[in-house]
């Protein structure tokens, strides 16, 4: 079975349940780590749902950028989550993990850039990281990205219908999930 970066759609695991695509930012998987930062109980139930296969749980790999220093990048390294590229940057980029991007991708680049950060003229390193999240996620195919960053859910109403991008935050997927099941 090819698990390429189009590839990661809802689909039956191997149980026969459907299977939800997500792209969790690094601060669900620094509440996940850190039993004192909130939420740490709702990342505990979503990581329960990825060892059961309920969900799948993947980071881009601008997360190097997110957690750059021991003990935390040690940690998040030993919980193997599934890698997905985003779009190339100097200074940001592993030569194995990121591609060159598309026009489309440049595109998204900017409308994210105006979208986010209407009134920065400078963008810092995590503000970069943010947009390339984003753009990873979105050429990934999966369903949702999770993020407890309020910027970003903020935007999610724009996010989704502007560039097609599902936002949620973590209390809000755990919520829409349970009431699923």
């Amino acid at each position: 079975m090819f698990f390429g970066p189009k590839v990661l759609r809802p689909r039956e695991n191997f149980v026969g349940l459907i299977m939800i695509k997500l792209t969790v930012d690094a601060n669900i998987l620094h509440s996940l780590l850190r039993p004192s930062e909130s939420p740490h109980e709702d990342a505990n139930r979503l990581w329960s749902l990825h060892k059961n296969g309920a969900v799948t749980i993947t980071v881009t790999t601008r997360i190097d950028v997110d957690v750059p220093r021991d003990p935390l990048k040690s940690a998040m390294a030993a919980l193997d989550l599934l890698r997905i590229p985003t779009i190339g940057r100097s200074d940001y980029s592993s030569y194995d993990g990121d591609h060159y991007a598309s026009e489309e991708e440049l595109n998204l680049n900017n409308v994210l850039t105006k979208m986010l950060f209407p009134e920065k003229q400078n963008l810092t390193q995590n503000d970069i990281a943010d947009i390339d999240h984003l753009i990873g996620h979105r050429s990934s195919g999966n369903d949702h990205f999770i993020t407890n960053d309020g910027r970003i859910v903020q935007r999610s109403n724009e996010l989704k219908s502007d560039v097609g991008i599902s936002v949620m935050s973590l209390d809000r997927f755990i919520r829409m999930y349970s009431s699923s099941t």
